[in-house]
């Protein structure tokens, strides 16, 4: 699992997930002014955490399809 972590690609995907988070509590803020701001926080941190998986896991898949692919023998 840490190795998948630790690939530029997931680095980069982190930051941009991070920036992501932030820009779904200024939304949460926009939509919903009326609840505290670390519920804001909140739910831009969690948007953060769920697109970090997703994209751990979509890493995994492609990572598992190009094993399939090389795996397979030519053909003579």
């Amino acid at each position: 699992m840490l190795a998948f972590l630790g690939t530029t690609a997931s680095m980069i995907a982190v930051i941009n997930n991070v920036v992501a988070g932030a820009g779904i509590a200024l939304l949460a803020r926009a939509f919903i002014p009326s609840v505290p701001g670390w519920l804001h926080a909140a739910v831009g941190i969690g948007g953060a955490v769920v697109l970090s998986v997703l994209f751990y896991f979509y890493q995994r898949w492609r990572f598992d399809e190009f094993e399939a692919r090389s795996s397979v023998p030519a053909r003579s």
